[in-house]
């Protein structure tokens, strides 16, 4: 799984989340109930059931489909297996993308609330004095077989789902004072809370969340 987020002030903020990650997970068993459905399928009736074949055709129209059916045999073969093998709902649909090797993930546009952009963060006393070092070696679960990376001080993205036509870019490191050369107390008590609300969304699959 691959999940980058950059977060700056006043920008539209593209998050993408390759689905590597959630289709290969075990399954998840609580009280006799058994995870394997994407986020809005605990929402919303699934359509379709894991193991049920699909096919391009039997998918609706809109950009996956599209994408599927433009795919060489080859990838349009992997998309339509790893879409056989998950449950999803109908309210996944519109967000749910394949790469040119046929891989699926899940593409979401948001805005970053008003909130968020205008207004100072409030930092949480625990991480006020946390030092560059502490902030950059953060790893919720040591040698889970999962892992969740966070990269907050930028990179020059090449040959994944995300270039699509473009060969490369550069993900700006995170930055909330103009400074992106250094991290400040605040940038880096940030990173630490970012960390930490990711780690306990992915703890239920056992995953560990690191910088």
């Amino acid at each position: 799984m691959k999940l980058s987020t950059y977060l700056k002030r006043g920008r539209v903020v593209t998050v993408s989340i390759l689905l590597t990650f959630v289709t290969t997970l075990p399954a998840i068993t609580h009280a006799n109930t058994t995870i394997t459905s994407f986020p809005n399928s605990v929402f919303n009736p699934v359509t379709h059931q894991a193991g049920t074949p699909v096919t391009a055709s039997s998918l609706p129209n809109g950009i996956l489909r599209q994408q599927i059916e433009a795919l060489p045999t080859t990838a349009q073969t992997r998309a339509l297996n790893k879409l056989s093998s998950i449950n999803f709902s109908s309210a996944d649909l519109p967000y749910l993308r394949t790469d040119r090797d046929g891989g699926i993930y899940i593409e979401d546009h948001f805005d970053i609330p008003a909130y968020l952009t205008n207004e100072p963060q409030a930092i949480d006393p625990l991480y006020q004095n946390i030092t560059f070092s502490e902030a950059f070696s953060l790893h919720s679960k040591p040698g889970a077989a999962k892992v969740i990376y966070l990269d907050f001080n930028g990179h020059v993205i090449t040959g994944t789902a995300w270039n699509g036509s473009v060969a490369s870019y550069n993900a700006l490191p995170y930055d909330l004072d103009g400074n992106a050369n250094s991290f400040s107390a605040n940038e880096l008590a940030s990173i630490a809370q970012i960390w930490r609300r990711t780690a306990e969304d992915f703890a239920p699959f056992r995953a560990t969340a690191y910088k």
